[in-house]
Parts: structure tokens; sequence; C-alpha cells
């Protein structure tokens, strides 16, 4: 009789055992590759609308440098060319040409309940921990999906997206950015300025709340910081991990 060469069941066993180690290592970072894809997919989708936006409102108002414009300044007036901005900024978002003031026409407006989180999953955003960089629960819709609102305060015209609309994880840093146009009407990307520790900013004194959950602009894994996230759009853009400074920003999503 001729011998057949086979396995054993404890070679199949051990084989088996060792695709599964190595299938249980590798399957979670290749879920998250996938999704960080996806994530940049859409965000530089909403980033080059947001770009187009500018520039139409731009073209509408007819001036050289809309960021100037928009942010003239005076004492008795404040910002005294804001409802042109918002009016022009409305028309190029959605097509709809508002009569009143943009940020508060409730006509256009998609108001959010839901929770927004903190980069790294940490906290639970608030409107008060991100106050001055537009409402993330007072939004407008673009035809494309994306929802988008500007605010003309502290002297720049910030653009804040959702770049997949209420869907999940509506986390800052992941599908929420905000950014803001430079002086020649470039849409620019928020940074990160410094990473605080949660003792250095118990130890530092804030006028208000939001100035500590906002100080240094934060964007990393490690802070604690209610508004981490609002320094993340220069390193998605740029595609930098913020706590590394190495390429791979979509790829090292916490």
């Amino acid at each position: 009789m001729k011998s057949k060469k086979a396995f054993t069941l404890a070679e199949v066993l051990i084989t088996l055992g060792i695709i599964g180690i190595v299938a249980a290592l590798t399957i979670p970072q290749l879920i998250k590759d996938y999704k960080g894809r996806g994530f940049e997919t859409q965000f530089k989708k909403a980033y080059n609308i947001a770009q187009q936006v500018i520039m139409s409102a731009k073209n509408d108002v007819g001036v050289g440098n809309f960021t100037s414009f928009c942010v003239s300044y005076t004492e008795d007036s404040g910002y005294y060319n804001s409802n042109i901005c918002y009016r022009a900024l409305s028309k190029a978002l959605s097509g709809v040409e508002t009569k009143s003031t943009y940020i508060y026409d409730p006509k256009y407006q998609i108001k959010r309940d839901d929770e927004i989180r903190t980069y790294n999953n940490r906290q639970e955003a608030t409107i008060s921990s991100i106050a001055g960089f537009g409402n993330l629960w007072q939004l407008y819709k673009n035809k494309d999906g994306a929802l988008m609102q500007f605010s003309i305060i502290e002297g720049r015209v910030y653009i804040s997206i959702d770049t997949n609309g209420l869907n999940k994880p509506n986390q800052l840093g992941h599908d929420i950015f905000v950014m803001y146009t430079d002086s020649r009407d470039r849409v620019v990307g928020n940074k990160q300025s410094r990473l605080y520790t949660d003792e250095e900013l118990d130890n530092m004194d804030f006028e208000h709340e939001y100035d500590k959950e906002r100080a240094g602009n934060p964007c990393s894994a490690k802070s604690n910081q209610k508004a981490n996230g609002i320094g993340c759009s220069w390193y998605a853009i740029n595609d930098i991990n913020p706590d590394t400074g190495k390429n791979g920003y979509w790829k090292n999503l916490p």
C-alpha cells in the first residue's frame, strides 16, 4: 500500500491559529485605513467646495480682497460689511439669496442635536467650548451634501465644515473641521500652535472657559481639552500626523 502525505490535525490547528492571530492583528488596522481614506476623500471634496464658495462670494460682492472687506471693523459699527458677506456666502453655498443676515436666517439652517466628540474621542465638544469658531450645531447644506457654517469674528472669516453631513462619527478632526481664509482669500487650515498639559492649563488664568479649552488650537491624541480638534485642519490638508510631525494624518486618526 502507498502511503499518502497529509497534515496532521495538530498541524492544521496550529496553522489556523497563526492565521487567526495575523487576522486579529491586521484586520482592525485595515478597517481603520479604509475609514481614514473615506474621511480623506470627503474632506478634500468639502475643502474644494469651501474654496469655490469663497471665490464665488468674492466675485458676487465685487471686491479685490474678500477677507479684508468682510473683516473691516470699527468699535462703533463692528464688522460693518458682515451682512453683505453672509448673504454672498449663502448664495454661493446653496444658491439661496437671503434678505436677512445669513447666520441667523432659520429658513436655511440645519440645527443638529447630536453629540460632537473631540479628536481623540475623550470629551464631548460643546458650544461653549468652541465659542468664536462658528456654531457647529447650526449649519447650512451644500447641494453636494457637506454642511458648512461661516463666521466673521476675531478678525477672520472662519469656515466650519462637516464633511459627511450629519453622518457619524461627528468628531472633530475626523469629519468636522474649522478653517479660515487668509489675506489672499485662500482657505487655509487651523493649526495647533502648542500642546498644553492639564497641569499647565490649570495654572493659567483665562477670561473665559472657552479660552482654556481652545488654548493652543489643540489637535492631539494626548489633549484633554474639550475643543481638541479645532486645530486639525492644517494637518488634514497636508496629511501630517500632529503628534509625530510625520506623514500620515488620515492613517493615524485616534
